[in-house]
């Protein structure tokens, strides 16, 4: 079946990844680079405070106190300074902020997520006027959208440095509440921000198949075969025209480009 064929391209992707790293993994025991009895890892492979793969252990963990040894387990030094030079050299502009939280009610603003257009650049800019006093901390060629909840959630301007974020953990709230931590670590003020607060009790309790969701709104548009059950900006961008096409077939719904009630009773008649 269709299901089990997306699971075993998952399978064998999963496989190939792990096996590359057990093999770093082996490498760093065998040359003496980690004791054995040190490289503890949770179930996944994650090693240390701060959660590296063997491979991100290979390539950025440093000596932070300068004791001769690089120890993730147990020095907060060397854990910072090896968070530190991961993100920088995996692209954080130092003094460039990570994003902005906006305000806006133009509930078919999450059409604009994740794209790249120039009247798109136009749209933020104009955004970023409304909301932001000091705007020349972002770069422009690197702002775009971000509404993890589609219109049903907080809305952001992000930049390059939030990609750069995203890289070290692939999950959006990760990455934004990191942000906002660090901002209010220079502020001196945290910033309040409501997930959920605009979901229905339907949509708060349902756990979504996002691979069925994605066959039934890329139906017949480009990205239909890249199915990958991860609900990110192209997939709530294509949830919202799916939606808006709805609308026009005479459906009393909301564009919000998050899986809605309509979807909920499409995937399960």
């Amino acid at each position: 079946s269709k299901v089990n064929n997306d699971q075993n391209d998952n399978n064998s992707r999963h496989c190939e990844t792990y096996k590359k790293e057990l093999k770093v993994a082996i490498s760093l025991v065998n040359n003496n680079t980690i004791g054995i009895e040190q490289i503890t890892s949770s179930w996944d492979g994650a090693m240390g405070i701060p959660r590296f793969l063997p491979n991100s252990y290979s390539a950025y963990a440093v000596d932070g106190d300068k004791d001769g040894v690089i120890d993730i387990w147990n020095s907060i030094p060397d854990t910072i300074a090896s968070v530190s030079n991961y993100l920088k050299k995996r692209g954080w502009q130092q003094g460039k902020s990570w994003g902005y939280i906006i305000n806006n009610q133009n509930n078919e603003l999450c059409l604009n997520e994740g794209t790249e257009t120039q009247e798109n650049k136009k749209l933020i800019r104009r955004l970023l006027k409304k909301n932001q006093s000091n705007s020349s901390k972002f770069i422009d060629k690197d702002l775009f959208l971000l509404f993890p909840l589609g219109d049903l959630g907080p809305k952001f301007i992000a930049t390059k440095n939030y990609k750069t974020l995203f890289k070290y953990n692939r999950s959006e709230r990760f990455s934004i509440l990191i942000g906002i931590l660090s901002d209010s670590l220079i502020s001196d003020r945290i910033e309040k921000i409501s997930w959920k607060k605009d979901l229905t009790d339907d949509l708060k309790n349902h756990v979504f198949d996002m691979k069925a969701v994605q066959r039934l709104v890329y139906q017949g548009k480009t990205g239909q075969n890249n199915i990958d059950g991860i609900l990110g900006p192209k997939t709530r961008r294509t949830i919202g025209l799916y939606q808006k096409e709805q609308i026009k077939n005479g459906k009393q719904l909301k564009i919000t480009c998050f899986p809605d009630s309509h979807i909920i009773q499409v995937l399960t008649d």
